[in-house]
């Protein structure tokens, strides 16, 4: 059966991290929106079908796939789906093995269908259709807060304890409730870390390390490579691959090959890849009178509830804070922004912005461009053509200020 994974008109809603991705490959835990689909159901080949301006990136990130609509009946599924155990993902599965052209849909968005040859996603909406009850799609940005306890729980017991007389486990090292505790090839943990397994797993993935003084209180998974240095605290959050986490780091996500090497704090924050935080960084996740937190939405242009206390950060690709710098409540930041000074930045930052409170500018692109490409080479990584010209193709259609 061929698995087809696609975006549909909902997913300019989770900008500014979908700008540069497909919705799917944003990360829920230790795994992507798309690597839970695909692990819950069975399948023989991989069909995706993302927006035109992230054909050349999505070709990149999955050569294991077919890019754009399956030639034979397939299995669609939404990438907004969030394919935990529940109701919803065992409808799909009957819907797989039935065989049948039918779609499910929940709160008028087609969750997954059984579609034949030659289908479109417009096509999808004609099928017969069967209304679910419930079925957790990701709609829009806060709602990857909401769901990181639950990702995680799904996510770190797949992982098997293996840190019992790990040689990357230094003697000095306190662990606690080592049966929940995996440490991947080569992870290393530092003398004099503290692992708190208690309240939840932790994983270290290959090449991962935990520095000396740091502490970890699960549910934490850490990725390929990265590092928690001295005296960094973390807890309940995702950290992705290639990233340095110093400071204080509270369920938050990052996406990977970004850094918050030093001290302050960032909690329930959602950051992309490529970031890079200055000494003092700090986000604000409450605000002072404890009411729900607004944030904004760019595509309705407009700050929306998000029926939640506690929200943070969510900081675009590419983008980059200098020392000292302070983010209010649910700060929404754009791709390819540059920024600094005293004082709270605005809630809203487009992308591709320079400057600091109050006075911000457009980042021209020949200057980011060579930042990112310097931060590229520092990973032994350089930038595909096909990067360029999406990080282009935003910066020249960015939104005005508000």
């Amino acid at each position: 059966m061929t698995l087809c994974v696609f975006e549909d008109d909902f997913v300019p809603h989770l900008a500014p991290l979908a700008s540069t991705r497909p919705a799917f490959d944003l990360r829920l835990a230790a795994r992507t929106l798309l690597e839970t689909i695909r692990d819950a159901i069975p399948h023989d080949a991989l069909a995706l079908v993302v927006r035109s301006s992230l054909a050349g990136v999505t070709a990149e990130a999955h050569p294991e796939a077919r890019l754009g609509a399956p030639e034979t009946a397939a299995l669609w599924v939404s990438g907004r789906f969030v394919a935990h155990d529940g109701p919803a993902l065992n409808a799909i599965r009957r819907l797989a093995a039935d065989a049948l052209p039918r779609a499910l849909v929940f709160d008028g968005h087609v969750v997954a269908a059984y579609a034949p040859a030659a289908s479109t996603l417009k096509s999808l909406a004609t099928l017969p259709a069967e209304a679910l009850d419930s079925a957790h799609l990701i709609g829009r940005l806060w709602d990857f807060n909401a769901v990181l306890r639950d990702a995680l729980a799904a996510d770190l017991p797949r992982f098997v304890a293996n840190a019992s007389g790990h040689p990357g486990l230094h003697p000095s090292a306190i662990v606690a409730n080592l049966a929940q505790v995996h440490l991947g090839t080569s992870a290393r943990v530092f003398p004099g870390a503290i692992l708190n397994a208690e309240a939840g797993w932790i994983v270290l993935d290959e090449g991962a390390e935990v520095h000396e003084g740091a502490v970890v209180r699960g549910p934490v998974y850490v990725g390929k490579g990265s590092q928690v240095k001295p005296l960094g605290f973390v807890e309940g959050s995702a950290i992705g691959p290639g990233c340095k986490i110093g400071g204080e780091v509270h369920s938050s996500v990052f996406l990977g090959s970004s850094n918050k090497g030093h001290s302050g704090f960032v909690g329930n924050a959602y950051v992309g890849a490529w970031c890079n935080f200055g000494a003092g960084t700090d986000t604000s996740n409450l605000r002072n009178d404890y009411r729900e937190v607004e944030m904004f939405d760019r595509e309705d242009g407009a700050y929306a509830p998000t029926g939640q206390q506690f929200i943070g950060l969510i900081f675009g690709d590419h983008s980059k804070c200098g020392i000292g710098t302070t983010f209010n409540t649910g700060t929404v930041v754009g791709v390819g922004c540059n920024l600094y000074g005293a004082g709270f930045h605005d809630r809203h930052i487009p992308d591709f912005s320079w400057g600091e409170p109050g006075a911000y500018v457009p980042y021209r692109f020949d200057k980011f461009i060579r930042v990112a490409e310097a931060v590229y080479q520092r990973r032994g990584r350089s930038m595909s053509d096909a990067e360029r010209t999406l990080l282009k193709h935003l910066a020249e259609h960015r939104l005005a200020y508000p």
